[in-house]
C-alpha cells in the first residue's frame, strides 16, 4: 500500500513536523527523496508508469533513478490525511530528460513546481555526497526578515549566522549560499540553485526561504533548525538594541574551525556569488 511505503512515510512525517513549527504555511514549501535500490525494486514489482512528461531541463545525472516528490500546491498539514495525493514516485529517463509518473498524485496533479531546482539539486549533490538522499524547502519567517535588513552575499550571511551560537560552525562549516531575490519555479533559479550546492549544504533564497539536504530528512530538518535558530537570535539581538558586528568574533569562529578540524569555506576566496550555472 502506497501510505506504507517507508520512504513514502518519512516525507509525511517531516512535512508534519515542518507545518507544526510554521515553516510552510498553507502550500509553501516542498520536499523529495531520492528512492534506493531496494525501494527503486520494490516500485517496479508493484507499479507501472502511467504517464510520461519532458523534463524543462536534462537531468543526466539521475538516469535511471527513482525521485518520490510533494506535488505542486501541496498544503503540509494535508498530506497525512492523504499522501497517495500529495506524492508522486517519479522514474528518470536513460537520457535524463523526462520523466515517469510510477505511482501518487492520485488528483491528476503536477509535481512541484520548483522541481528542476529537486532534479538538479540531487544530480549536483550526488557528485559529493554518495549518501545524499534529501531535499527540503520551507519559509521560515526569521530567516526571510534577515535577508531584508540590508545586502549581502553568502560570506556576510553566513558570518551573521556563525556569530550567534558556537554551534552554528560546527553544524555549517560549509557556510549557507544566499541568492538575491528572483521569480520563483523557473527553470533559471532552479539551476543556478543547484549550482550552489556544489558549495552549500543549505541555500537561502533572499525574500523566499531556505533549502537544505542531507542523506536523510532527519539531516536535513537539523541544518534548517540550527540556521532558523540563528536567525532568530540575530533578529532578537537587534530588536534589544545591537547594531555593527556582535555575537562570536572572526577570530574566535576560525579558532573553533581549527580546534573541530573544519573546513572553512573555500570558495570564498573566489567569490561564490559568481557562480555560473552550466550550460545544459
Amino acid at each position: 500500500m502506497f501510505s506504507e511505503l517507508k520512504f513514502i512515510k518519512e516525507i509525511t512525517e517531516i512535512a508534519t513536523v515542518m507545518y507544526d513549527r510554521g515553516y510552510n504555511e498553507y502550500n509553501g514549501g516542498n520536499i523529495s527523496l531520492l528512492l534506493d535500490s531496494t525501494e527503486m525494486t520494490e516500485i517496479n514489482e508493484t507499479y507501472i508508469p502511467r504517464k510520461s512528461f519532458k523534463l524543462p531541463a536534462k537531468f543526466p545525472g539521475l538516469s535511471g533513478r527513482y525521485v518520490a516528490v510533494t506535488k505542486s500546491g501541496s498544503c503540509f498539514r494535508q498530506i497525512k490525511q492523504a499522501p497517495e495525493r500529495d506524492i508522486g514516485i517519479l522514474h528518470i529517463s536513460d537520457d535524463g530528460a523526462y520523466a515517469e509518473l510510477m505511482a501518487g498524485f492520485s488528483d491528476g496533479a503536477n509535481p512541484t513546481s520548483e522541481l528542476v531546482m529537486h532534479l538538479g539539486t540531487h544530480e549536483e549533490r550526488l557528485k559529493h555526497d554518495m549518501r545524499h538522499r534529501t531535499v527540503l524547502h520551507c519559509h521560515p519567517a526569521d530567516i526571510i526578515a534577515m535577508t531584508m535588513l540590508t545586502k549581502m552575499d553568502s560570506r556576510d550571511f553566513t558570518y551573521r549566522l556563525w556569530a550567534m551560537m558556537t554551534e552554528c560552525a560546527v553544524i555549517f562549516p560549509d557556510g549557507v549560499g544566499l541568492i538575491d531575490w528572483s521569480i520563483s519555479s523557473s527553470t533559471d533559479l532552479g539551476l543556478k540553485s543547484a549550482a550552489y550546492f556544489s558549495n552549500y549544504r543549505a541555500v537561502v533564497w533572499a525574500m523566499h526561504g531556505i533549502t537544505c539536504v542531507g542523506s536523510s530528512t532527519d539531516e536535513a530538518f537539523g541544518l534548517i533548525e540550527v540556521i532558523t535558530k540563528a536567525a532568530s537570535i540575530y533578529l532578537k539581538v537587534l530588536s534589544a538594541g545591537g547594531s555593527g558586528h556582535f555575537g562570536i568574533s572572526e577570530e574566535q569562529i576560525n579558532n573553533i574551525m581549527l580546534s573541530f578540524n573544519l573546513p572553512i569555506q573555500k570558495c570564498w576566496l573566489n567569490k561564490i556569488d559568481n557562480i555560473e550555472v552550466k550550460d545544459e
